[in-house]
């Protein structure tokens, strides 16, 4: 079965959408463009890699290619993969697309979370599931109820479509976000703000009807939400690191109640990946509890990106970090030359990375977005 990989990072802006016609702000085209090869790390051996920044995007006949895997199926970058030649008999329909997008909307997450209360809330503390509101009214009663108040589009993508406002800081521009917001998509959803200590997420992939635990996966992000990059660990090393705010049976009981979630809600429509964010936080009274569904995203992932460099690639006595970064014209060249000279990657007698950088793509004088890896023998100390 031969398989062709994608990279559209786009596509939770593709999916908010909902058009097959959706035009990618520039931002998303150049990432796209600069990490095209990146799929080369997870694709299965063998499988075809469609490479937006070259003029042939893949040397193969679209014919011979029996599935595809893009980051995430949206309408978008299906109708992009028909005018490249692939048969649309091997793509999801329009009508399974619509499916997944309505699973990718943030009530899902709202829906798992009280799975999860009615499971096992009565053994662990849990926060409160986002609300889903309908107008300005609700969310001005909602943040007078709960005060600093987290407010997230229902699809958006990793940074965005998220904002945090209490009473003061309620402006009409604001205001006038929200209005914009429930106007395209038809609600926002509204979270009571919490101290975020530690972030992670479960990385799971469901496939005919089961859903499989993958393993862990320890980001770390922009004040802003926006994405920095991964902890390159093993499963067991980032089990101990969350273990110093919270039991690991806390662990081991969620995962066992997201497999069954996942199995009756999303197996049943959709095969793919799936990762679901956490974070540990601070209560009122200083203690650490978890939010164990922050969101859910069915798609590929960064963290499963770092969750199998690390498991493929990296020595099992090395640690390091898993970067997607941004720079202005020529310095990408600049920096990736002081790496090249200074610490070029060492590898064991199995050819795994123990000591070093890397830089995952190619890095040219126009390139803005780079993915690397950084590791060294030992535990690597963020």
């Amino acid at each position: 079965m031969k398989r062709l990989y994608i990279f559209n990072p786009e596509h939770d802006l593709a999916l908010a959408s909902g058009s097959a016609n959706y035009q990618a702000p520039e931002s998303a085209l150049f990432l796209a463009s600069d990490l095209a090869t990146l799929p080369k790390w997870f694709a299965e051996a063998g499988s075809e890699v469609f490479d937006r920044g070259d003029l042939n995007p893949y040397s193969c006949d679209p014919m011979s290619i029996d599935i595809v895997e893009p980051w995430g199926w949206d309408l978008a970058v299906r109708r992009l993969l028909i005018a490249n030649g692939i048969d649309d008999k091997i793509l999801p329909s329009v009508e399974e697309i619509a499916e997944y997008r309505q699973l990718s909307h943030r009530k899902i997450a709202t829906r798992a979370m009280n799975s999860l209360r009615s499971t096992i809330g009565d053994k662990w503390e849990l926060p409160s599931s986002a609300a889903e509101l309908y107008n300005l009214n609700e969310v001005n009663d909602f943040v007078d109820l709960h005060g600093e108040t987290v407010l997230k589009a229902p699809w958006s993508s990793s940074g965005r479509g998220v904002y945090w406002l209490n009473k003061d800081i309620f402006t009409p521009s604001m205001k006038g976000w929200i209005r914009r917001v429930i106007e395209k998509q038809g609600s926002i959803m509204a979270e009571v703000s919490m101290k975020r200590q530690k972030d992670f997420a479960m990385e799971f992939r469901t496939m005919e009807h089961k859903a499989k635990f993958i393993g862990y996966s320890l980001f770390f992000t922009e004040e802003t939400g926006a994405y920095r990059g991964n902890m390159l660990m093993s499963n067991a090393r980032i089990v101990e690191e969350l273990s110093e705010y919270i039991p690991t049976e806390q662990l081991e009981d969620v995962k066992t109640q997201l497999l069954a979630f996942l199995e009756n809600v999303v197996a049943p429509v959709y095969s793919g990946y799936v990762g679901v964010d956490m974070f540990i936080y601070t209560s009122e009274n200083g203690e650490y509890l978890l939010n164990p569904v922050v969101e859910i995203n069915l798609r590929m992932t960064m963290g499963m990106v770092a969750r199998m460099l690390y498991d493929r690639y990296v020595d099992a006595g090395s640690e390091g970090v898993f970067m997607v970064e941004h720079k202005s014209p020529g310095r990408m060249k600049v920096n990736q030359a002081w790496h090249d000279v200074h610490e070029k990657m060492e590898y064991n007698e199995d050819k795994r990375m123990k000591k070093g950088y890397l830089s995952l793509c190619p890095v040219t004088e126009n390139t803005l977005y780079r993915a690397s890896i950084s590791v060294k023998p030992g535990k690597y100390e963020n």
